[in-house]
């Protein structure tokens, strides 16, 4: 099952993350016996047997990243690295109400920083530009960015497969073409509600941008795209 989110516009960046969980469609029917049989609850019957089903009807995969990112740089001729202060970018959610257990994996593509304003020399480098910390302090953080049930002990936190580490860097490219993995589930796990991030967690996601001392004055815009998959 697999379940893709739109491309987000970003003024000098971005992306973001979250999932929708679910069980809908619960029913149980009851019986009594064959037809003839006495009824429970009948006079000198004290043993009847009652059969309960339950139905669970699977809900969605899915992944929830903030809008939009934002950065602001005030130029000084160094290269500097900003990240997104706002708050409501620093978590994203996987919700795998799918009732499979399959595990998932979240990718990334970006579109190359461009400044629309001038038609030479114009975008950021796609190599080095755009990376992913659990930290809003440090852009070389290796700090993963916290894991949690987005209702405490409501759902099965994801145990990584090992290839994701961090800082994670996003390369991009004029097409959106390279495909990063954000983060993934070994099967079994992440089910249900999974935050990742938060700004009062002690590891908040931060998007980081590098820009250089060259970097033209005025507004860089990425297109970002996260998918999530089920499965390892």
């Amino acid at each position: 099952m697999r379940n893709i989110l739109r491309s987000r516009n970003m003024v000098v960046a971005g992306a973001s993350f979250a999932l929708i969980a679910g069980m809908t469609g619960a029913s149980i029917a009851l019986s009594s016996g064959p037809a003839g049989a006495t009824a429970c609850g009948t006079p000198n019957i004290s043993t009847c047997t009652a059969t309960g089903t339950l139905t669970v009807t699977p809900g969605n995969l899915t992944f929830t990243t903030p809008a939009s990112l934002a950065w602001t740089s005030l130029l000084n001729g160094l290269g500097q690295s900003v990240v997104d202060t706002r708050p409501g970018d620093q978590v994203a959610t996987v919700d795998d109400a799918s009732g499979t257990q399959a595990g998932w994996r979240v990718s990334v593509t970006a579109t190359t920083f461009t400044n629309s304003a001038y038609t030479t020399n114009n975008t950021l480098p796609d190599v080095g530009t755009f990376s992913v910390t659990g930290s809003v302090t440090s852009p070389t953080s290796p700090t993963i960015p916290t894991i949690s049930c987005v209702v405490l002990n409501t759902c099965t936190l994801p145990v990584p497969s090992g290839a994701v580490t961090y800082p994670l860097q996003i390369p991009t490219s004029p097409t959106g073409a390279v495909t990063t993995i954000l983060g993934d589930a070994i099967p079994g796990t992440g089910v249900g509600n999974v935050q990742l991030g938060g700004s009062t967690s002690a590891a908040p996601l931060g998007w980081w941008l590098n820009v250089p001392g060259t970097a033209l004055a005025g507004s860089y815009v990425s297109n970002l795209t996260a998918t999530i998959s089920s499965g390892p």
